[in-house]
């Protein structure tokens, strides 16, 4: 597989409009993370951000993933979000299954 990292500063309308209108002396800091691994199907998307779940532990996962070697405390996606929403961003995350996954993480970052 393949990971390809984006980093850059977001002229175009990742926010709604109204919010960048308002706050013109910021600026909406982009990052894009891509994988071409296994992705995850639609209905998972939706537990990514939820405190304390691992999503690789769930059984409904196909036989490949071993839930064993899932070491994950279900912390960082929880605090990533809550530390964009604190910057006044998001993340959004799309991904099909066995096709890989995207990670768009929006800051919105005042300049100086």
């Amino acid at each position: 597989g393949a990971i390809k990292i984006q980093i850059g500063v977001d002229s175009a309308n990742t926010l709604p409009a109204t919010k960048i209108l308002q706050q013109a002396n910021r600026v909406v800091l982009t990052t894009i993370i891509e994988d071409t691994g296994m992705g995850m199907p639609s209905h998972r998307k939706e537990e990514l951000f939820r405190l304390f779940t691992n999503i690789r532990a769930n059984r409904d996962q196909p036989p490949y993933i071993d839930a064993s070697s899932a070491r994950s405390t279900g912390l960082g996606l929880y605090l990533s979000l809550k530390l964009a929403k604190y910057f006044d961003g998001d993340i959004k995350v799309t991904s099909e299954l066995n096709q890989g996954t995207q990670v768009k993480v929006m800051l919105t970052l005042a300049l100086s």
